[in-house]
This record gives C-alpha cells, structure tokens and sequence, in this order.
C-alpha cells in the first residue's frame, strides 16, 4: 500500500511491518543524521526532506531504559514514526476501551469494569466513587491523558 503525505510517498510492507520512504523533488537542501555509532553525516534531500530530517536532529536523547536493557540514544526516523504508529494505535485502543468500561487508577493500578448493558456509565461510576473515594475515573480524562498513563504503567 503506497500512501502520499508531504511530499513524500510511503510504502507499507504488511509482512514485515516496514516503511520505506521515497521522497518526491530535487535533492538541494542539507540535512543531518547521526548513526548509531553516533557519527553525524551531513547529507543531500528534498526541502520536505530536510525539514523532516532536522526536526528528528533536533529532538532530545532517549533516556535510558534499563529495565530494558536500554542505553540513552538518540531517535531516527524509524523510531520516530514508529512511535507515531504506536501513538495511534494506543489512542484507539484507549477509545475503544472507553466505550464500553469504567476505567479507573486504585491504589497505582489500573482497573477496568465493563459497564453492563442494564446499566449507566453514571450509575457504576458513582458507585464506584461512593466505595473507593481516593480512586480515579480516567474516563473523565482527556485522551491524551489515558494514553499517558497507559504508556507511565507499561500498558501500552
């Protein structure tokens, strides 16, 4: 599946789950990369390209993880549209969630309660609230937010 975006066409491989990028224009502006030995090399692309490019550039290290096994580097694009990719996917998963369950922080876990078709979002909320006023309904949260602290908890 090819998808045009910003000047540039992405080409999806379903299998392998890999995007190769193919930028459309003449190759005038600069831009740099850092390898992962960390070695920066300047190269030739497009103006979409290199403004593309620069922003990663720009971006700050990612910290360590050691949990992980995982020394502070810096992203590239790979990883930065990866994370674009897991971001969305995240989001739906939260929204889909949402739909149909309370979710809810007590005592530093998340905790999700489908919410039975005899009943309201409003009646198995308060009921919860009345038996465990020091929890969190996340419901009531913004997106964004859900999918922080889904990410903060290793959810997602």
């Amino acid at each position: 599946m090819t998808k045009n975006f910003l000047g540039f066409s992405a080409i999806q491989t379903l299998v392998a789950l890999e995007f190769n990028f193919h930028w459309f224009g003449e190759r005038t502006s600069d831009y740099q990369v850092r390898h992962y030995d960390d070695t920066i090399v300047t190269r030739k692309g497009t103006e979409a390209e290199a403004i593309f490019q620069n922003h990663i550039f720009s971006l700050p290290p990612i910290p360590p993880q050691p949990e992980k096994g995982l020394p502070e580097m810096f992203t590239n694009a790979d990883i930065f549209i990866d994370d674009m990719i897991d971001q969305i996917h995240v989001q739906k998963q939260v929204e889909k969630l949402v739909k149909k369950n309370i979710i809810v922080v007590k005592e530093g876990q998340v905790l999700t309660y489908k919410i039975p078709p005899n009943q309201t979002y409003e009646s198995i909320k308060d009921a919860f609230k009345a038996k465990h006023p020091k929890s969190i309904v996340l419901n009531e949260m913004k997106t964004e937010e859900i999918v922080q602290i889904f990410k903060d908890k290793n959810l997602a």
